[in-house]
Order: structure tokens, then C-alpha cells, then sequence
């Protein structure tokens, strides 16, 4: 199918200012008062339209990302932007408000977007754009900002809530260095899927970050939509034998079309409907000139540290003074069989939930059976598993039969109803 999307058109126009006489100067003056008077008796505006902290230009270059008239209202737009718009709602509160929107919209089922302080922040002030200087020509450094599908990174809950916390304390911290941000920053190391299955996976959270946020009839959602379908149309082995450098020009191409969507151009650019029909007529090698050659560097797989050195030592030198260092003992998961009884089916009915989402869910914490500081591994004591691994620093120490009731008792409210979690209540 043929994608077009129709392009903003400019509004002109202007008036002439004559050199006024005195009398006109008292007359304009007099007409001024009679419609401040009459402006007062005027009703008072809506609380909505007071607070709605939006000019009329990008009221209507919103209305356009979304794909509604140009002539509408802050009704029009999406429910988290009306909601957000309320007189007194502080920040932290309008990113629940976003977060809990874009959980509960979704097109594929599958994708769940990453939501990290950052990608909140930026929907929450409206940056689209990120921060480079040249929209037209993003920098590597900053292809992660602003509406990007590189944002879409494979992190489950604990590594988000991981990002999330440091991010919270470098914004409490009273001194804060460059090398500290820069820090923060390189945690998120922009890169290619390499199995076809994650880069297809990257494409899905991107549109249902776009469906969430500008709904079901953005022109942006509608053209991820056929990238997705045509790439479904690829036979398996095709996909995976689809080179970093083609799946990188995809990437770069569509961030390339979300910075021009990001500015209320909705055309689509020349590059993306080339890739589009490329990609029609199976013709899998995409490549775009400007796509950094670093993105290409930043995603190669690393070389196996099971490999032999190309310089191997010809003599082992061995010291008979020295006595060996003790073998490092296994960190192993270990479980209460009462627990894993009791726990094993709620938690194959909730699809397996991190630890910190069960006990939100619950509404408490494991503080009272393991205090804070301890050197027990909490989640692997409760369920048998641990985020880490073997290379958690706390121990993974079974949990006592004295403890099991407590643990029993404090997770009643997720064994009665596991199902819940997955809805969200």
C-alpha cells in the first residue's frame, strides 16, 4: 500500500499601521476601558483551558501528531495529556499518571515499553526532538533522546527500577560530577539487536510507546505498522540472516522520520518510503550513508573469553611456596519446599513477577523477616531465585522453617489472586 500523510499548511497574514492623530489616541484609549470593563464581566474560562500550559501552536501541532484536525481542542488530544493538564497536579505525579496509560495501552501484547525515568521525562515535558542542534541530522550521542526507537532497550522490571533509583539520586545528590552523569549515561549504551527476534521486538515497543502516547491514528504508528508487517512477511531464516548494517539503517531511518515527526511534519521522507518498498520487494540490504559507523562497532558480539590467546605462554611457572587460594564457593538459589509448594502455581498464573512487583502488590515488605542491611538474599529466600544469580553479594540462605508462616501470611493477598497482577490492580 501507498503511504501519504497530507502536510501542514502555513497560515500568513498582516495589517497596516496608520500614524494616529490625538483625537484617535483618546478615542483608543476610551474603547481600551469599555473593553476591560467588558472583559471582567466575561465568564471565567474553564480550569482545563487555564492550566492546560500549551500554546496554541503546539495545541495544534499535537492535534496533528495525532492524527485529529488542526481546528480541535485540548478535548481532542489524548486522555493522559487531559488528565496532565489539571491545576495543581505536581510532575511526579502526571509520570504515574503516564506510566499507568502507556501500561494499559498497548498494541502488541508482547512489547512492553521500557519505562525508565528518562522516556517518562521526556513525554512528560513534550521533548520529541531530544537535544541535538541539526534535527534533520541526529548525532549518535544523542540518539537515545527524544521520541527514538533506539530508546526501546531490553530491560526487565529490576533493570529499569535499577536505572530508575540511580537516577533518583543523582537528582537528590547535593553535588553531582560530569563524570557522574556521563556515568549514568554510558548504562544505557545505544546499540543493534543482533537475533532477529529482539530487533523485531525493539520495532513493537517503539509503536506501542507511539500508540500509547498518540493514539491508534498517528500517522507515525500507521507507517511503523507496515515496517512491522512487511518485515512479518520474511520468512524466518530471512530475518536472521539480515546483516547489523541493514537492521542499523532501519533503525536510523526511523529516527530520522520520529525527529521530522517530532517537528509536526507528518510527511513521510523520502528515505523511509525507499527503505519501505526495498523492504517490499525483499531487497533486505538497507544502507543508509549516515548511519554512524560506531553503531555498527557499539553492537558487534564480543569475542569469547573461552578462546585461545594468540600468544599462549610456552612454560606455566609454578610457585611450591605459595598454598593454593580456596575455590570460591557457589552462591546456588536454594527454596523452603514449603514455599515452593505453596508459591509455585501463583506465580506460573501471575507469568512469574519480580519480587519487588509482588510485594507492591501486596502493599509490603519483607523488612520485618529480613531487616535492612541483612546479609540474606531476600528474593531468593521468598522464591527461590534471585535477579544476580550466582553472583549476588548477598547470600541465598533457605529460609527457616520458623519463617515460613510469616512469608505465607505476608503473601497471602498475591497467593489468594496472582491473577491480578498481570491487570495491574
Amino acid at each position: 500500500p501507498t503511504l501519504a500523510v497530507a502536510g501542514v499548511v502555513p497560515l500568513t497574514g498582516g495589517a497596516t499601521l496608520q500614524s494616529p492623530d490625538l483625537a484617535a489616541i483618546v478615542a483608543a484609549i476610551t474603547a481600551a476601558n469599555q473593553a476591560t470593563a467588558a472583559t471582567s464581566a466575561l465568564p471565567t474560562p474553564t480550569q482545563k483551558e487555564t492550566d492546560a500550559k500549551m500554546s496554541k501552536s503546539e495545541l495544534v501541532t499535537l492535534l496533528h501528531m495525532c492524527g485529529k484536525s488542526r481546528t480541535g481542542d485540548l478535548t481532542n488530544l489524548p486522555t493522559w495529556l487531559q488528565d496532565c493538564s489539571d491545576k495543581g497536579m505536581t510532575d511526579p505525579y502526571r509520570q504515574i499518571i503516564i506510566q499507568k496509560y502507556i501500561m494499559a495501552n498497548t498494541f502488541f501484547d508482547d512489547a512492553d515499553v521500557p519505562l525508565t525515568a528518562q522516556l517518562l521525562k521526556m513525554v512528560l515535558k513534550r521533548a520529541w526532538t531530544g537535544k541535538d542542534g541539526n534535527i534533520n541530522r541526529p548525532s549518535l550521542m544523542h540518539a537515545m533522546d527524544g521520541l527514538s526507537p533506539f530508546t526501546m532497550l531490553d530491560l526487565n522490571e529490576d533493570q529499569v527500577a535499577l536505572l530508575n533509583d540511580e537516577q533518583d539520586l543523582l537528582n537528590t545528590a547535593s553535588v553531582v560530577s560530569i563524570a557522574d552523569l556521563r556515568g549514568h549515561r554510558n548504562k544505557l549504551k545505544i546499540s543493534i539487536p543482533i537475533e532477529a527476534d529482539e530487533f523485531m521486538l525493539m520495532l513493537k515497543r517503539f509503536a506501542n510507546l507511539l500508540y500509547a502516547v498518540f493514539t491508534d491514528s498517528c500517522p507515525l504508528f500507521k507507517a511503523m505498522l507496515e515496517v512491522i508487517r512487511v518485515l512479518r512477511e520474511y520468512s524466518r531464516e530471512a530475518r536472521k540472516r539480515m546483516t547489523l548494517s541493514t537492521k542499523g539503517s532501519i533503525l536510523w531511518i526511523l529516527l530520522l522520520q520520529s525527529r521530522q515527526f517530532a517537528l509536526g511534519e507528518v510527511n513521510l521522507l523520502c528515505e523511509f518510503t525507499t527503505m519501505h518498498e526495498d523492504l517490499r520487494a525483499k531487497r533486505a540490504s538497507i544502507i543508509h550513508s549516515e548511519m554512524p559507523s560506531e553503531l555498527i562497532t557499539n553492537s558487534e558480539p564480543k569475542p569469547s573469553n573461552h578462546e585461545r590467546p594468540k600468544n599462549p605462554p610456552t612454560t606455566a611457572v609454578i610457585d611450591v611456596d605459595v598454598s593454593p587460594k580456596k575455590p570460591k564457593m557457589a552462591n546456588k538459589s536454594t527454596w523452603n519446599p514449603k514455599l515452593r509448594d505453596a508459591l509455585t502455581a501463583p506465580l506460573t498464573t501471575a507469568g512469574q513477577p519480580t519480587f519487588t512487583k509482588i510485594m507492591q502488590f501486596c502493599k509490603k515488605d519483607a523488612y520485618g523477616i529480613f531487616p535492612k542491611g541483612s546479609p540474606i538474599c531476600a528474593p531468593n529466600a521468598f522464591f527461590g531465585t534471585c535477579f544476580f544469580g550466582e553472583k549476588c553479594t548477598k547470600k541465598h540462605t533457605l529460609a527457616t522453617e520458623a519463617q515460613v508462616p510469616t512469608i505465607l501470611n505476608l503473601l497471602a493477598a498475591f497467593i489468594k489472586n496472582p491473577e491480578k497482577i498481570k491487570l495491574g490492580q
